[in-house]
């Protein structure tokens, strides 16, 4: 029989025989929105039919039905979130439609997805994706690729496409980008793009990223990094990092160099010299990677200029640091204990192996 009140006890009088509407009704496939439209699955493993009537509570039969094609052989129907879909589990082809209450337009999804003859179906509380992190714009160089991302959340397994273009326009889909990011083609001008997140609620589509091309060449940056203690080692730890950029088209440069140590990075411009100098002082013991990027005014950057540098114990610790200069004194005694007549030669090795002879 057709449910076509809110309860079948006031309204025995409009109970309607199926027959008037579809040849084989599936068991239980049958449901009724708020606007007393019902939807009826007709059966049939070969059937592609969902039969769709505007059913009042005072109709009476004859009521000529609207024949929504679907999956073959539709059994199970749902109404879901907020009425305006329709599911419909299609047991023939093992596939689920989804119904556009407004336009009765149709989507089949789960061909080859592992669906084996499904019946009944429930549609849960579920709601559109939604973007967390949108593809950002960037500037590469021409004949350079780049690769966009973006982070979507879904409650119910989503599908994602990106697209060339304008956000919203469908007419140019990129074949086999259907990830969360992807790299695109070697770009000679500048390029849009979007992504579009499905899932079985609704769809969400993101913003416009530009990736800009330019013929603008990145700055370039050698680094060198020294000690910044005394001789005497009271401050071992400390280093003065100076970093020599350029840019070939003469921008103005910032240059941010990282000490390797967690510390967050320090941005310097250039100093009187020429230079991008910053000190930083250690807290531990060991071995850093010290790196220097720039960055031109249209945010094209260097490569990474890379220092190692290690952190000697000061027990351990020569009496000064490269290129610079230290005195040494020598206590000398005589074998007798007695006072020798003049000189005395004194030999010693350097740590280039070379010999030298004092008086």
């Amino acid at each position: 029989m057709l449910l076509s009140a809110p309860t079948l006890q006031e309204n025995r009088k409009n109970v309607i025989p199926l027959s008037q509407f579809v040849q084989t009704p599936s068991t239980y496939g049958l449901v009724v929105l708020p606007n007393n439209t019902l939807y009826v699955a007709e059966g049939g493993p070969n059937s592609p039919n969902i039969a769709s009537m505007a059913a009042t509570l005072t109709s009476t039969p004859p009521v000529t039905p609207i024949l929504v094609l679907v999956g073959t052989g539709p059994v199970g129907v749902a109404v879901g979130p907020g009425g305006v879909s329709i599911y419909v589990t299609n047991s023939g082809d093992n596939t689920i439609s989804i119904i556009d209450v407004a336009t009765n337009a149709v989507t089949t999804i789960g061909r080859g997805s592992g669906f084996d003859g499904p019946q009944g179906i429930v549609a849960m509380t579920v709601v559109p994706p939604a973007i967390a992190t949108q593809p950002a714009s960037q500037t590469i160089l021409s004949g350079s690729t780049a690769t966009l991302s973006v982070v979507a959340t879904s409650a119910a397994p989503a599908t994602l496409q990106w697209y060339q273009g304008l956000a919203g326009d469908t007419s140019t889909p990129i074949e086999g980008a259907i990830g969360s990011s992807f790299t695109t083609s070697v770009l000679t001008s500048t390029t849009s793009y979007w992504v579009q997140v499905t899932n079985i609620a609704g769809l969400v589509n993101s913003n416009t990223a530009t990736v800009t091309v330019t013929t603008n060449q990145p700055p370039t940056c050698t680094l060198l990094v020294e000690g910044a203690g005394s001789q005497t080692f009271i401050d071992p730890l400390s280093v003065v990092a100076s970093a020599t950029c350029s840019d070939p088209e003469g921008a103005v440069l910032t240059a941010t160099i990282d000490f390797g140590d967690g510390s967050a990075p320090v941005s310097v411009g250039q100093s009187s010299n020429g230079k991008y100098v910053a000190n930083h002082m250690y807290d531990r013991v060991n071995t850093f990677d010290i790196l220097v990027t720039a960055t031109d005014n249209v945010g094209s950057a260097s490569l990474p200029a890379r220092y190692s540098w290690t952190i000697v114990p000061t027990s351990n610790s020569p009496p000064v640091f490269s290129g610079q200069s230290a005195t040494v004194t020598v206590v000398l005694r005589s074998p007798s204990l007695q006072p020798e007549a003049g000189d005395i030669p004194v030999h010693y090795c350097d740590d280039t192996q070379r010999n030298h002879s004092h008086r």
